[in-house]
């Protein structure tokens, strides 16, 4: 992966927290004490990684399937 590809899904990666917490800022502002803010951000990190496995094994299976 080149260092452009990475700085985009790192850009990707902020984008998705910023708006995660936005969207909690909307729905649960009266309760915000009450969520654990780190177990959320490790959650998005886990969903990212599997999202991005999954990509990459799409890639792959494409790249070898090709030749």
């Amino acid at each position: 992966m080149s260092f452009k590809e990475k700085l985009y899904i790192k850009k990707w990666r902020d984008d998705l927290y910023a708006d995660a917490v936005e969207i909690l800022n909307e729905k649960y502002a009266d309760k915000l004490m009450q969520i654990d803010f780190i177990y959320i951000p490790y959650q998005m990190t886990e969903m990212l990684n599997e999202c991005l496995h999954n990509i990459s094994s799409l890639k792959l299976h494409e790249v070898t399937a090709s030749k």
